[in-house]
């Protein structure tokens, strides 16, 4: 008798175990999705980016889509690195739309997320002329990143697209 109450207070501290960490995971959605809503830019930011550390998640990446269509740059920005981050291929057409962004900012991590889901953004040569519309500003604000891609060869009118 007590060793089959044993195993009834086990199975019951299992389901219970079970019950609680359902409810947290619950909870962690419930969370990620009110951050990913607020009417705060950065609050949304913040909520899409941790969407990255979910890969292969159905539910993060379609948040993760949905927010590449925000009218925050830096929730678009949030997005299309979470989308590379998730690693789902079913982002590339989402992704490359991103680079016809009016943002050089969004651009720039769209074609990263591209580039980390072994997408070579279709046409090179559309993704090099919205680069040379922005070159002057985007030199002075992302120098660095535009130094590694005119060592990529981006910018010599002799490349190929």
């Amino acid at each position: 008798m007590i060793r089959r109450l044993k195993h009834i207070l086990i199975l019951a501290l299992l389901l219970c175990a079970n019950s609680a960490a359902q409810t947290r995971k619950e909870r962690a959605w419930q969370i990620l999705e009110a951050g990913a809503g607020s009417k705060n830019f950065s609050s949304r930011a913040v909520a899409v980016r941790v969407l990255g550390l979910l890969p292969a998640d159905a539910h993060a990446l379609a948040m993760a889509e949905k927010a590449l269509q925000d009218e925050e740059s830096s929730v678009r920005i949030a997005a299309a690195t979470a989308l590379g981050q998730i690693g789902a291929k079913r982002a590339v057409p989402k992704l490359q739309a991103s680079l016809n962004d009016p943002d050089i900012a969004v651009i720039l991590a769209a074609a990263h997320a591209l580039t980390a889901l072994g997408d070579e953004f279709g046409d090179r040569g559309i993704l090099r002329s919205r680069f040379q519309q922005f070159q002057p500003a985007f030199a002075d604000r992302h120098h660095h990143e535009f130094y590694l891609l005119r060592c990529d060869g981006f910018f010599r009118r002799d490349a190929e697209p």
